[in-house]
């Protein structure tokens, strides 16, 4: 089974691969992000993407699946579909599952009971989930960007440039961090442009009667096709 190591060096797509050490990530990948995915709170994911149009889905430091419990499974069918059953062929891999920004790549369920849907958050072609996550979900916690990876996948030729500037920076990722309980917080998810004001956890008193007013929260949405 080839590493993306091996993948990084050579122009070929390696149809079985694992998450990427730490080191090869700052060496041969960007990292982008999404934040607050289909408006779900602290749902943030990391993708790494490599020239080659390459792309790894994983989670961010910020999820919050990393501050929950254990995590009882990862099942990758989700409805009537199988990620697993994803078949691609040839040196360009076609017959990849397609998916957008906002397909759904698997089910986490935690030991509480609690559910959490992982997406892909690129408008891409799947070439492999992570099958490692079937037997040791918990990878998905103790090493989210190595190899507790979601899923790979791969954009068209002409999408490659595109793809991931609709997610943010890691510079962009920090100030949003920075500015998730005050401020003004723009981001994009595929080709959904959210623009959000969030008024909380700001100290305002009602006329010296010491209350605290709750959150305030402000969406404008744009919505445009998602189609790959």
């Amino acid at each position: 089974m080839a590493t993306l190591a091996d993948l990084a060096e050579e122009p070929a797509v390696q149809l079985e691969v694992r998450g990427p050490p730490v080191p090869i990530i700052e060496r041969y990948y960007t990292k982008h992000y999404a934040v607050d995915v289909n408006g779900h709170a602290r749902e943030d994911f990391c993708v790494l993407q490599h020239s080659n149009r390459v792309c790894v889905v994983c989670l961010a430091p910020s999820h919050v699946l990393l501050s929950e419990g254990e995590i009882l499974s990862v099942d990758y069918q989700i409805g009537k579909v199988d990620r697993r059953k994803n078949q691609v062929s040839g040196k360009r891999k076609r017959g990849g599952q397609k998916l957008t920004p906002r397909s759904p790549l698997c089910l986490i369920t935690l030991k509480d009971g609690k559910q959490f849907i992982l997406y892909s958050c690129v408008k891409a072609f799947l070439l492999e989930t992570n099958e490692n996550l079937i037997t040791n979900p918990n990878l998905l916690l103790s090493k989210p960007l190595g190899e507790g990876y979601i899923a790979i996948v791969m954009s068209k030729l002409e999408d490659a440039d595109k793809v991931c500037s609709q997610l943010l920076s890691e510079e962009q990722y920090k100030d949003a961090l920075r500015d998730s309980t005050t401020g003004l917080k723009f981001w994009k998810v595929g080709s959904r442009k959210v623009f959000a004001v969030i008024l909380s956890e700001l100290e305002r008193l009602d006329k010296g009667k010491g209350k605290r007013k709750g959150k305030e929260i402000i969406r404008i949405e744009d919505s445009d096709s998602d189609d790959v």
